[in-house]
């Protein structure tokens, strides 16, 4: 049994991080238009874009796909698609405290019971499993609750490292969706054939933590053409229909 402790690693909260961003882009001039919906995404011969919105509609140079798990959603608008798809992930919180008062405020990957959880507050534990058969859903009709099975199946899997767990109350869960590709690694590219077009998507459940970096490299490839540092050549589209799959390992590790 080994383990890697990172202390300088943590967890953020999503709405305040996401709040944090979107104040930030509006310094640099940036419109944000919630509740809008995209109708509808079309190129002229030259890629430039023409597109509709349930409010207007507008026209630009360059159109960023990055709908996440409704990618495709977007993407057929202009009569395209790509190779990710919308799968159902489950998380639940649970009221956790042992027998003594003890609580765990760390964030923590197992890998043996393929689970993952942090500290939601003071008393609650959030929980997540390793996915283990992909459900594939339609990102706007699927199933937003926890399924008993899975609440039972943390439950069993948390008491082999934590006995006390067996008293533990489940405070809430939810379903919520991931986008992955063939591969579980991310699209960055420009499409080939439309030269304003460009997908940012597939993260498979690591967008979060990955948007800052992937937000600078997209910037770099819009902007100048290409990204090399680093280079993100290996997430190019195209090799899906080459089957130049990216071979990968996904595991716990530290680097010094």
């Amino acid at each position: 049994m080994g383990a890697a402790y990172e202390p300088r690693s943590g967890y953020a909260d999503p709405h305040g991080v996401i709040s944090g961003f979107a104040d930030g882009a509006k310094k640099y001039r940036a419109r944000i238009r919630q509740n809008c919906l995209v109708i509808g995404v079309n190129f002229d011969n030259r890629g430039q874009a023409r597109v509709e919105t349930s409010r207007d509609v507008i026209e630009t140079p360059v159109v960023v796909n990055a709908s996440g798990a409704w990618v495709n959603k977007v993407a057929v608008l202009s009569g395209h698609r790509f190779p990710a798809e919308a799968i159902r992930e489950q998380d639940t919180v649970f009221d956790a405290v042992g027998r003594d008062g003890e609580r765990i405020e760390i964030v923590v990957y197992d890998g043996p019971t393929r689970l993952y959880y942090r500290p939601e507050g003071r008393d609650l534990l959030l929980i997540g499993r390793d996915n283990i058969e992909p459900e594939y859903v339609d990102p706007d009709d699927f199933n937003k609750k926890e399924d008993m099975d899975f609440v039972l199946d943390v439950l069993e899997r948390m008491q082999r490292r934590w006995p006390d767990f067996e008293n533990a109350k489940l405070f809430r869960g939810w379903g919520c969706l991931y986008c992955i590709t063939p591969d579980w690694m991310p699209i960055l590219d420009r499409h080939p054939d439309v030269p304003g077009y460009f997908i940012c998507t597939g993260m498979s459940g690591h967008g979060f933590k990955l948007a800052p970096a992937v937000g600078e490299m997209m910037a770099e490839l819009i902007m100048t053409g290409s990204c090399e540092e680093p280079d993100i050549s290996d997430y190019r589209l195209t090799r899906f229909d080459k089957g130049d799959l990216i071979q990968s390992v996904f595991g716990t590790g530290f680097q010094g």
